[in-house]
């Protein structure tokens, strides 16, 4: 069974291209290039099993990526929130009553309208426990 999970950017309800760069730093050392993607490499060597793909928008420009099988760690979800900072955007997740997840308390507005049926289909999270536990997550199921 395979989980993929969305991040896409927004801006006045269209998809918004950002620099790939705030991307790369906010996950720094964590991910690396791998065939036509990017991986996750742990701290102690250990790669998980799936890759991050960039919705490409031009050069340098991305509108947000997608990963499949995602190892969700405090780390992963830190690099997430960094990019939501500075981003309006959404993390989708395919599952749950609260389906997506953004750093931004005004991202109702920058979102396709019906995007989110109820307001509460999209936590608004500042911390990475406040994100697992919107996603829920446990890190003894998912480290």
């Amino acid at each position: 069974m395979s989980l993929d999970i969305f991040f896409v950017a927004f801006k006045g309800g269209e998809s918004a291209p950002f620099d790939r760069s705030i991307a790369l730093n906010a996950f720094g050392k964590l991910v690396e290039p791998w065939n036509d993607g990017w991986v996750v490499k742990y701290s102690d060597g250990n790669y998980y099993g799936g890759t991050l793909r960039f919705d490409e928008a031009g050069a340098n420009l991305v509108t947000g990526f997608s990963m499949n099988r995602p190892p969700f760690s405090p780390e992963l979800l830190e690099g997430f929130l960094k990019i939501m900072r500075q981003v309006p955007s959404v993390l989708c997740f395919p599952y749950g009553d609260t389906w997506a997840c953004s750093a931004d308390p005004n991202i109702h507005s920058e979102v396709p309208r019906g995007m989110f049926d109820r307001p509460e289909q999209c936590a608004i999270v500042a911390a990475v426990d406040e994100f697992a536990e919107a996603a829920g997550l446990s890190w003894s199921e998912n480290s």
